[in-house]
């Protein structure tokens, strides 16, 4: 294993703002190959920290950053108020992919989306020059996806969450179990409201540009986890693979006792000891030529 580097970069948005990343990269780089992760919702970048590291070490560069609001990006704007999840998309996920394509002059651009981070990507103009995605546990957040009764606890979530949002810069998301970090209140706000609409962010009343997801005729890999009923049910999984309509996609719903864990849920993932499965897996996923 070469030599690994790791650099602390301020990303630039469209709309002005400084973003805190890492860019992890080995010592000697032969071809420019560039996985950009997006984040759950609340994730701090450090939670992708092995994962990052594993990637560079087979030779990528990888960029890791936190949306606005989030941990060390807190610091960007003045209030969570102003801040909303489109902004994540059309914004943050759009400066980590402009920094790889603009600053690391990448070759190839790879991107893993984990949770809202596969939701999130085709409101990113640049989301046209990805060359392969990788979904973790990436899922569509409409109530009704969910089974019932779980359906009903998540439509119950989005109300207190959008009675609670008047009351609070910050949402205690972490205390309320919905997040690891407290989210900006507008964050909030916007994810309670496209909860409880049909269609998520792609209904028209949003009035999101969302034509991007339809023309990403891109190889996509995308994970679900039996065991990750309260989070990504299966349902709001293939719903949200439906936007991506001429993505070339393949499927894995894995039963965890079927890789020999007892669980993995929506983050259990990106713990170390996936390394030698799924982990490379996606390795190998990046790196095939062809659509297959």
């Amino acid at each position: 294993m070469s030599e690994l580097r790791e650099k602390s970069y301020s990303l630039k948005t469209d709309d002005g703002l400084s973003l805190a990343a890492t860019l992890f990269e080995p010592s000697e780089i032969e071809e420019r190959r560039t996985l950009v992760i997006a984040s759950a919702l609340g994730v701090p970048r450090y939670f992708y920290y092995k994962f990052a590291r594993y990637f560079a070490s087979k030779g990528y560069s990888v960029v890791t950053f936190d949306y606005r609001g989030i941990y060390e990006s807190r610091e960007s704007v003045k209030s969570g108020s102003e801040i909303t999840m489109e902004e994540w998309g059309k914004y943050d996920i759009e400066a980590a992919l402009k920094f790889a394509l603009n600053e690391l002059k990448t070759e190839k651009l790879f991107y893993l989306g984990h949770s809202c981070g596969g939701q999130l990507l085709g409101l990113a103009p640049c989301s046209m020059q990805v060359d392969r995605v990788a979904f973790v546990a990436c899922q569509l957040g409409y109530w009704k996806l969910w089974p019932w009764p779980l359906s009903y606890a998540v439509l119950m979530t989005w109300q207190v969450i959008a009675i609670m949002v008047p009351f609070f810069d910050y949402l205690p998301a972490r205390m309320m179990g919905v997040s690891s970090l407290n989210l900006p209140s507008g964050v909030a706000k916007q994810w309670a409201h496209w909860g409880k609409t049909p269609g998520y962010l792609f209904n028209e009343k949003h009035q999101l540009d969302t034509s991007r997801y339809e023309k990403l005729a891109i190889p996509l890999l995308s994970y679900h986890f039996t065991d990750d009923l309260l989070l990504a049910p299966a349902d709001s999984v293939d719903a949200l693979l439906a936007k991506y309509r001429q993505a070339i996609i393949k499927k894995r719903n894995i039963d965890p006792n079927d890789i020999s864990m007892k669980n993995i849920g929506h983050f259990g993932f990106f713990k170390e000891r996936l390394k030698s499965s799924l982990w490379r897996e996606v390795l190998e996923w990046f790196e095939t030529k062809d659509a297959d």
